[in-house]
Parts: structure tokens; C-alpha cells; sequence
């Protein structure tokens, strides 16, 4: 019996070097409890900056940023006041710093950018149709000339990943595009539908993947009950996640089980109007697509990316966080009867004036997307400076060795990128 409750012990503690004592096992069933979980990610996030309200700080700084973007974007479809209207002033500034020299400022962007822009810049009260001036006087209208006409470079650039973005964007309010506009809702819907593999899935590659196909679910869901083939493929897709779907109720991608791939098929879920608590299909030994998630919670209220890696993670990840957020408070959403995620109709008016107001107490960005690009070309500089520093100092022998342990290396990290997605931001 000794020897017995010795093991046990061996055990327990084993189990606990394992795994973080500081995640949270704390239920998300109900939309309150999802509601608490979003609170908690925006006071981990405030502290981190250091800043009483979210949208101050490094957020505001950077208002252009993806996770800038997508905080702001949780935390105003929350229904929550926080700043938004010296952010959207932030981000106004931004855009009419673009506009004065388009041509080589859309360079350094992706058309998902200005996608994303316009799902912040309506969430947050703006109106994307009309948000800033150009040089000329003109209203500034990123709905049109991000997908109308295609001024910031086609969706197809991207990709499904365009598309998927693209139609999100333009469904999420009541948009006019003109007569000859390049893309329009029912273009991007048959864009999506004809990248469908033959599995029943999407991705950025020839493979199928969870996030992605995850993301034309929730792109495609409006459209199922006007659109046999969107209907149809959606079911598909989701037999698909139903069947990725690990025990513990997490989603991993290309083996890795992520708060990313878990958030994003819950949003798939709750934009068919799918009770993650309840859906069978999406219950494995008893955990739903919320426990999984919660696996992801750490006690300061973060969530982590992964429980696969080489290393256990002990600090919060910003876009497992904001995932985490944008995802609950989708299934809060869903469980109220309240407009969809990306629904944006129900989102609060600022008036231009009131936007515009916010601009006196804001200094220039000094991060816009013409300073970035030359940060990166000076930082390669440098970089390719140091190296070719490093090489002429070196021996033969020793820089043949390194060069080789380098490619042992660099195979390694191919072998591995074969079967990851490419990398973006946008989510």
C-alpha cells in the first residue's frame, strides 16, 4: 500500500510538471461565464500595457496592427465604451496617411488589411464608406476601393483567404458598391465555393485545414438558406471539423491542438447558429469545443497558443487572445439571440464630426506603414552586414560547419512548413 501511494505520488507530480499549474479549469457553458472569460482578457491585456482602458497605450499607438485591430474590434462588439472614438480618430489619421501616397503605400499591405480596417472601423462606430479625406477633399470609402474596385490589389492576391475576408467584410454592413464594381457578394460566395477540396474542406494550400475551412464556414453561413452549394459545401465542412475534432475538445492544426483552430471553429459553429453546449457532432467523450478552449486559459485570464509545443507556455499569447475573445463573445452572442459576430449592423454610430474631434489630442503615428518598411530594409541591412562580418573573421572549417548544421537545420523547418499554412496575421 506504501509503495502504491508512492507511485500515485510519482504520478500526480509528474502530472504537474506537465502541466501549468496556472491554467485554468474553469467552465465557459453558459454566456455568462463566456462573458467573465472576455473580461478577463481585456484586464490581462490593460495590464500589460499598463493603461485603465484597453484602446490606450501600445493599442492606440499601433491602431493599423492586427491585434490593435482585433481587441478593438472584441472588446466594441461587447457593447463595451472604451476610447473608440479617439481610436477611430487613431486609425482615420492612419488611412489619410496612406492615401497620400497610395501607390507605394500598398506595397507594404495586403488586401486583408484594409478587409480587417473596415470590420474595425464599423465595429468601433465609423463608417467605412466615409472615414477621412484624401489630398484632393475627397471622402475616403475603403468599401469600394478595397473590394469594388480593387485599388489596394485584387482579393484573389491571397488567395481563399482574400475571398473569405473580402465577403466578411462587405456583409457586415449595408454596403453600396457600384454597378461595375469587381467583386460583389455573390462573386466572392462562388469564389469560396469553387477553392472546396475534395475532402470538404478549404486551405491555403491543396490540404484541407481546420482554420481556414473553419473561416469559409463562417464566411458561407449567411448564404445557406438562398444557396444550395453554399449550403451543401457548409455541411460538408463541417462534418469535416466534427471529425478533427480531438477528445479533449480542442482542434489542432497540422497536429497541433491551438487556441487559434479552437476559437475559429467555434466561430464556425455559432455563425450557423450551432449551440457548441449541445451540437452533438461537436462533443467528443464529453467535451465540447468550449472545454477545449478553456484548456487554453491561464489564471491571469490570457490564453496560451499551444499545448503541443516543445516547451510548455507559461504567458499569454495576443492572438490566442483575441480569438479567444472574438469567439466567446460570438457563442455569447448566439445564446442571446443578438446579431451574429460579424454582423455589424447593430454596431454604434459615431458621427464624422465626432471622429475628427479626436484628432487634436493624437500626435502623428510613428509607426505607419511607410516608416515599417523602412525599418525592415534597414534592420536586413544590418543583419546582412553582420553576417558578412562574421564570415570574413571566420575559419574555413568553422564556417563549413556552421553552413552545414544550418541546412540540417533549415531542412528541418522546410519538412515542417510543407505542411503548415502560410503564415498571416489577418485572424
Amino acid at each position: 500500500m506504501k509503495n502504491r501511494r508512492k507511485k500515485l505520488f510519482a504520478v500526480i507530480l509528474a502530472l504537474c510538471l506537465i502541466f501549468p499549474v496556472n491554467v485554468v479549469q474553469a467552465a465557459l457553458h453558459t454566456p455568462g461565464e463566456a462573458r467573465m472569460a472576455e473580461e478577463d482578457i481585456l484586464q490581462w491585456k490593460k495590464d500589460e500595457q499598463g493603461t485603465e482602458q484597453l484602446l490606450e497605450g501600445a493599442l492606440l499607438d499601433q491602431a493599423e496592427g492586427s491585434e490593435s485591430c482585433w481587441f478593438a474590434f472584441g472588446v466594441s462588439r461587447m457593447g463595451k465604451s472604451d476610447n473608440q472614438k479617439q481610436y477611430l480618430a487613431r486609425l482615420m489619421q492612419v488611412t489619410e496617411g496612406y492615401y497620400e501616397d497610395l501607390e507605394e503605400n500598398i506595397k507594404t499591405q495586403n488586401p486583408t488589411d484594409w478587409y480587417r480596417m473596415i470590420l474595425t472601423i464599423r465595429a468601433c462606430g465609423g463608417d467605412p464608406e466615409n472615414f477621412g479625406k484624401t489630398p484632393e477633399g475627397e471622402p475616403i470609402n475603403l468599401v469600394q476601393d478595397g473590394i469594388g474596385a480593387c485599388i489596394f490589389q485584387d482579393p484573389g492576391r491571397q488567395g481563399i483567404n482574400g475571398y473569405i475576408w473580402a465577403l466578411l467584410a462587405l456583409d457586415s454592413g449595408d454596403y453600396t458598391l457600384a454597378d461595375d464594381a469587381e467583386w460583389t457578394e455573390e462573386k466572392l460566395v462562388d469564389a469560396i465555393l469553387e477553392q472546396e477540396l475534395p475532402n470538404g474542406g478549404f486551405g491555403l494550400t491543396e490540404e484541407a485545414n481546420v482554420d481556414i475551412t473553419a473561416m469559409a464556414v463562417t464566411a458561407l453561413a449567411p448564404y445557406c438558406q438562398e444557396n444550395p452549394q453554399a449550403s451543401e459545401a457548409v455541411q460538408r465542412s463541417l462534418s469535416l471539423l466534427s471529425g478533427w475534432q480531438e477528445s479533449d475538445g480542442t482542434m489542432a492544426l497540422y497536429g497541433e491542438r491551438t487556441a487559434e483552430s479552437t476559437a475559429w471553429t467555434l466561430n464556425a459553429l455559432t455563425a450557423c447558429g450551432l449551440d457548441p453546449v449541445t451540437e452533438e457532432a461537436f462533443i467528443k467523450e464529453g467535451h465540447t469545443l468550449l472545454d477545449g478552449l478553456e484548456l487554453f486559459r491561464l489564471a491571469d485570464g490570457s490564453f496560451i497558443h499551444s499545448l503541443d509545443g516543445e516547451e510548455a507556455e507559461t504567458e499569454g499569447n495576443g492572438m490566442a487572445g483575441y480569438q479567444a475573445l472574438y469567439a466567446l463573445e460570438g457563442y455569447v452572442r448566439m445564446k442571446n439571440g443578438a446579431n451574429p459576430l460579424f454582423d455589424l449592423r447593430d454596431a454604434p454610430e459615431f458621427s464624422e464630426e465626432e471622429i475628427e474631434s479626436g484628432k487634436s489630442s493624437l500626435s502623428k503615428p510613428e509607426n505607419s506603414a511607410e516608416e515599417k518598411d523602412r525599418e525592415r530594409v534597414q534592420k536586413d541591412t544590418e543583419n546582412r552586414g553582420r553576417i558578412l562580418q562574421i564570415a570574413a573573421g571566420a575559419a574555413a572549417v568553422v564556417l563549413i560547419g556552421v553552413l552545414a548544421a544550418a541546412a540540417v537545420k533549415a531542412g528541418k523547418k522546410k519538412k515542417k512548413a510543407d505542411q503548415a499554412p502560410e503564415e498571416d496575421d489577418t485572424w
